[in-house]
């Protein structure tokens, strides 16, 4: 059953978003030089058991489910993440979310406890080597009668482009899934690309969603470092974001479905970004894995997280790594798209290139590793929206040993804006 709170509360929020929406034309974008404070980190549990792997070189998926934890009240975090563990294996499981302490000093943060256990949700749907590189919660749509996690997969090498059926639905209860699948959004649309769906899944806001895509409130998408500096040609040359709703095309659709999408960002076919706010041109080896759509009052963003490259583009060995580097090294950041700029790419008044990033945020200020010369030194990875407390969670890797921490950003309502922050803003 949905939270009565978390259903009014989530009225409110969007309805605000749609006053500002249909008064204005769009809502106010997020500033990241005033509007976001740090709040601080936590660490993984240390008891999660199930698989054969433990949380080292995990979360590269995690999403906020607003109802778990139910007994966890008074930590000023409610609400529990669904994250992944090692990337060899990437079973699911559930945590709570402790208080947060703000301390560069590991041994004074908290440790989340573990609610499930991890458990395989692939659950043999499919036959390849597709491993699950994103989860979103969402309560239940159209017919369907329970809540459900949404599930990509990714692969980071070179899928066939016939090789698209990489989505799917799965129980909230990790040991019996149930999962559904595997659907695809279109293998004829010359627009989606192998590398460009998967590696992040987001919902959209219903208010935005009912005026923009209707029926559709998820969105997957990816950026393929790594040679997408090629004109678009292989991998999309920046960003792409595509809207859709399995439970529109039935409960569930047939496996093998063809989903019914709507473009909202990409750079395929020679289109390359400009990434004009990040101070730097892109670069090859920028890296975006995580994305959330960040509502506070009529104020919203669509953020991307990952890492900036910065120097000069290179190809052969950096840090015991052959292939593509950026010789400047790289900082953690995030970047923010206007999604009035993606509501017109949605009703055709813009071309699915023309959005351009409006802001950057560079982390390192607040990160373990503030910055680092090799490609797997400094960056965050998946991240996750608390959109009735305007919390956002962000997965850093390799901090505490070979496993991630989870840092915590507050999007500041009006009455919080007088607190300035100490968050560096590029633009």
């Amino acid at each position: 059953m949905i939270n009565q709170k978390y259903v009014i509360v989530t009225f409110v929020v969007t309805a605000f978003l749609a006053v500002g929406l249909l008064s204005n034309g769009h809502a106010e974008t997020i500033d990241p030089s005033t509007d976001i404070a740090y709040l601080g980190a936590f660490r993984l549990p240390a008891d999660t058991t199930g698989g054969q792997y433990g949380w080292e070189y995990g979360l590269y998926a995690m999403t906020y489910y607003p109802e778990g934890d139910p007994d966890g009240g008074g930590d000023g975090t409610p609400g529990s993440l669904f994250v992944t563990n090692h990337t060899y294996e990437q079973y699911v499981a559930e945590i709570s979310i402790p208080t947060i302490v703000n301390s560069k000093d590991l041994s004074t943060l908290n440790r989340a406890g573990t609610l499930q256990n991890f458990h395989d949700i692939n659950q043999g749907t499919y036959s390849t080597s597709y491993i699950e590189s994103e989860i979103a919660y969402l309560p239940k749509q159209g017919a369907q009668t329970t809540d459900k996690l949404y599930i990509s997969w990714n692969d980071w090498y070179n899928p066939g482009d016939e090789d698209l059926d990489r989505f799917g639905w799965c129980e909230l209860t990790l040991s019996s899934p149930n999962t559904q699948g595997p659907w695809n959004l279109g293998d004829s649309n010359a627009d989606v690309m192998p590398h460009t769906v998967g590696e992040y899944l987001f919902e959209i806001p219903a208010s935005w969603a009912a005026l923009n895509t209707p029926g559709k409130l998820l969105v997957t998408g990816k950026y393929r470092e790594g040679g997408s500096n090629d004109g678009g040609v292989r991998f999309g040359g920046g960003p792409a974001m595509y809207a859709f709703g399995p439970w529109g095309q039935g409960n569930p659709p047939s496996d093998g479905t063809a989903l019914e999408k709507i473009t909202l960002l990409s750079y395929v076919g020679g289109h390359v970004w400009s990434c004009p706010a990040s101070g730097d041109v892109c670069k090859v080896m920028d890296r975006w894995e995580g994305g959330a759509w960040v509502v506070a009052g009529t104020r919203n963003a669509v953020i991307l997280t990952g890492r900036k490259g910065f120097g000069e583009d290179y190809y052969g060995d950096v840090c015991n790594s052959h292939g593509y580097h950026n010789l400047g090294g790289y900082k953690p950041y995030m970047l923010f798209y206007d999604p009035a700029d993606l509501a017109d790419v949605a009703k055709g008044e813009k071309q699915p290139y023309d959005p351009q990033p409006y802001a950057t945020l560079d982390c390192g200020d607040h990160a373990f590793h503030s910055s680092s010369e090799c490609s797997d030194g400094a960056g965050f990875r998946s991240c996750a929206y608390d959109r009735e407390n305007q919390l956002l969670y962000v997965a850093e890797p390799n901090v505490d040993g070979a496993k991630a921490v989870i840092h915590v950003f507050k999007i500041k309502t009006v009455n919080e804006m007088k607190s300035p922050t100490n968050l560096r803003i590029v633009r």
